[in-house]
C-alpha cells in the first residue's frame, strides 16, 4: 500500500455510521490507528498478523484462535472458576452430610451439631486454608467438558 492504512471512525454526531477514509498514520494518533494498521496488515497476510506486531502486542495471538475454541476455553473457564470459588462452602456441605465422616475433633462435633458457621470455621482452624478446597481437584475436571 502507499503508507496509509485504513481507519475506521464513529461519527459523534449521534448517527453510529461508521465510514472509512484513507489516512496517514502519523496524521492521527492513538489506538485506532494501531488496529486499523493491525487489521490491513493481517487482511493482506490472509489474518496472519507479522512477526513485529506479536512481539510488541502478545494478545494479538488471541486474534488467530478459532472461535469455536476460544468458546470451549471460556466456558471451560468459567465452570472451574465457579467450582474453586463454591468449594469452600461445598466443604462444608459434605461434612455436615456425612455428620464429620472420620475426622475427629473440633470438626466432627461442629459437623454433627448442625452449625455452618461452627463448622466453616473448624475446618479453617484444624486444616487451615487448604483444608477448604481438599477435593477441588476432581470438582473442576468434571466441570471443564460439563460446563465448556
Amino acid at each position: 500500500s502507499s503508507g496509509g492504512c485504513t481507519v475506521r471512525f464513529c461519527s459523534t454526531s449521534g448517527s453510529g455510521k461508521e465510514s472509512k477514509g484513507r489516512r496517514s498514520p502519523r496524521s492521527r494518533s492513538g489506538r485506532a490507528v494501531l488496529l486499523a494498521c493491525v487489521e490491513d496488515a493481517m487482511e493482506e497476510r490472509g489474518g496472519m498478523p507479522t512477526v513485529t506486531q506479536l512481539l510488541h502486542r502478545p494478545i494479538a495471538l488471541l486474534g488467530m484462535v478459532p472461535q469455536p475454541a476460544a468458546l470451549f476455553m471460556a466456558g471451560a473457564l468459567a465452570g472451574a472458576l465457579a467450582k474453586t470459588i463454591s468449594c469452600p462452602l461445598d466443604r462444608t456441605k459434605i461434612l455436615m452430610q456425612v455428620g464429620g465422616g472420620t475426622a475427629g475433633g473440633r470438626m466432627a462435633t461442629a459437623a454433627a451439631s448442625g452449625s455452618v458457621v461452627r463448622t466453616f470455621c473448624s475446618i479453617g482452624q484444624e486444616e487451615g486454608i487448604m483444608g477448604y478446597f481438599k477435593g477441588n481437584l476432581p470438582q473442576v475436571i468434571r466441570a471443564i467438558p460439563y460446563d465448556a
